[in-house]
């Protein structure tokens, strides 16, 4: 039995009998909306004949507001237009519906999701009539390139506002057209979320399916997910950005990383640069020393020179090097486990980081030709005054140098698809202030040779 008193069914019946006429198509369009709206989710109390009339007309409200926009002229006079060109998919239609809270643009009514309409707020048929689509630009202050197309000149809306533009003043319209604007890079952002969040999906399905017909072990979906990560850990907790150790260097967090403050002492002194008109300026964030250099800002002082290499340069460096690293598919460092204290695989020639007066190239071939460390100890005079298991310092007392080897992390850093060890490289006189610190990467590929100085 049907409920004589459900006021969206009688207005559909009547209207379907043609019992009601409405004054004009707008008017309909409002009125099936209102019905359309109810018939989203039909009130199970209805009667099953009900519920069919009530999803046919949201079906027959959709499809014909769909197909046509009202245009109704001063005068009263209805008119139909075709139906705007400019199409839109699932993830602008949601992106829209999202970047405006959920509501009409114009009314700031709530809508659900299947009951927004995009909008262009100066009229795409605006690009047919090149002469009249100058004078609204210039009506709303617009440059004359402005897209009528594009994110800022679209909105949702409900039907109603959609359908009837007789209440779009140049004021209402330029205050939506701010709006819209407001909200374009979030619009963009968000499409480019749920093209990103529907691939992921896709590839879960996949992953699923692949598993239950057996094309992939739980083991081999365990070693695609490490051979792809962009997550790396790093030797250890170790201060590489800021007092605060960390663990492992992710891509995900990069602009993170660069946002970070980072103090020269437990005052929080910022870092302080110099320029050629001896200008200051202090930075305490990677981001803040990148803009700052480009500027032309340095360093000037021994000490200054060593905190921004330390502090800023090396981040910067192990930054850009993780940034198109990745995980290695084979490796000759791991097994049997190599580093820094095989001293017999280290090149020689990492004490050239730490010399303020490189010897000529005839004699760097002298000093250190394709030797090792372990060869400096044995004819040089080299000798380890400190070490642990992960890094070493040793003196070479002939050259007054002294260098500091600490791995950091290993990864494929040079792509191709051979670990590498990542280290941190520091030296300088074994008398005096000045120390010099390079991020540099070791490559082996193979069981039989040392390591080489890899340049990017």
């Amino acid at each position: 039995m049907t409920n004589p008193k459900s006021k969206p069914v009688k207005a559909a019946r009547e209207a379907s009998c043609g019992r009601m006429q409405p004054p004009g198509l707008d008017d309909i369009l409002v009125r099936f909306g209102e019905c359309a709206k109810t018939a989203i989710d039909p009130c199970p109390a209805f009667g099953v004949k009900d519920r069919q009339i009530m999803v046919y007309f949201r079906d027959l409200v959709l499809a014909f507001s769909g197909h046509l926009s009202v245009n109704v002229a001063a005068q009263g006079r209805i008119s139909t237009t075709a139906m705007a060109k400019q199409k839109f998919n699932g993830f602008e239609r949601r992106a829209f519906w999202e970047a405006h809270n959920q509501c009409c643009a114009y009314c700031s009514t709530p809508l659900p999701y299947d009951g927004i309409e995009i909008d262009h707020i100066l009229a795409e048929s605006l690009l047919n009539d090149n002469e009249l689509k100058l004078k609204s630009l210039n009506e709303h202050g617009l440059d004359q390139n402005f897209d009528l197309t594009s994110y800022e000149n679209l909105v949702p809306a409900c039907a109603r506002c959609n359908g009837d533009k007789r209440a779009l003043t140049i004021i209402r319209a330029h205050l939506v057209l701010t709006v819209a604007k407001d909200k374009a890079a979030k619009v963009k952002d968000l499409v480019e979320k749920f093209k990103r969040d529907n691939k992921v999906g896709k590839l879960k399905l996949a992953i699923v399916g692949a598993i239950d017909t057996g094309e992939m072990t739980d083991q081999e979906l365990i070693e695609f997910v490490e051979a792809n990560k962009k997550t790396f850990p790093l030797v250890g907790f170790i201060q590489l950005l800021g007092d605060d150790p960390i663990g492992e260097v992710s891509h995900e967090h990069y602009e993170e990383y660069l946002d970070r403050r980072i103090y020269i002492d437990d005052e929080q002194t910022p870092l302080r640069l110099t320029n050629d008109n001896d200008e200051t300026r202090d930075v305490c964030t990677l981001c803040q020393y990148l803009d700052a250099t480009e500027a032309g800002y340095y360093a000037y002082s021994n000490a200054d020179m060593k905190n921004a290499m330390w502090l800023f340069e090396r981040p910067l460096e192990v930054l850009k090097i993780v940034s198109t690293s990745k995980v290695p598919e084979k490796s000759f460092i791991r097994t049997p486990r190599v580093g820094v204290n095989d001293l017999h695989l280290i090149p020689a020639e990492l004490f050239l980081i730490g010399d303020l007066t490189p010897p000529e190239e005839e004699d760097v071939a002298a000093i250190y030709g394709d030797k090792s460390v372990q060869d400096l100890i044995e004819q040089h005079g080299a000798k380890v005054i400190r070490s642990s298991s992960n890094s070493i310092t040793i003196e070479l007392e002939q050259q007054d140098l002294f260098i500091y080897i600490a791995e950091i992390m290993r990864v494929d850093a040079d792509g191709d698809g051979i670990e590498d060890l990542i280290i941190d490289c520091g030296g300088g006189p074994r008398t005096g202030t000045f120390r010099n610190y390079e991020i540099v990467v070791l490559r082996r590929t193979s069981n039989d040779d040392k390591f080489q100085i890899w340049q990017a």
